[in-house]
């Protein structure tokens, strides 16, 4: 009879200690996923605040310092190309490429 008794209130402890276990691992899970769903939104605002930036220094560059081709074109495809800018700033740099007769980068989307 006590063998009966100590073998169901061991097994009744490890079935316990299984539940918590889970339980932890359940919980460990749940943590892991809301970082990584922290850790991509922190990525794509990251990558917004970059194009946001590349814009500002494309900008600039057209229009203090126009006859810098090579540095803008450079700035330009990074904008345009690595980090699919586009919004307002394509017609602002078709512009400038048509004032300045240059000829359009096959990059360009819509390019000539």
């Amino acid at each position: 009879m006590i063998k009966l008794l100590l073998a169901i209130v061991t097994s009744q402890a490890l079935f316990t200690f299984a539940q918590f276990l889970i339980s932890r691992h359940d919980k460990k899970k749940g943590i892991l996923a809301e970082i990584k769903k922290d850790i991509k939104a922190l990525k794509e605002f990251n990558k917004d605040e970059s194009r946001d930036l590349k814009r500002l220094q494309l900008m600039t560059l057209i229009h203090i310092h126009p006859e810098d081709v090579s540095d803008i074109m450079e700035v330009a495809e990074e904008y345009f190309v690595n980090l699919d800018g586009n919004w307002y700033m394509s017609s602002i740099f078709r512009q400038y490429l048509d004032e300045n007769k240059i000829e359009h980068p096959i990059w360009m989307k819509g390019g000539k």
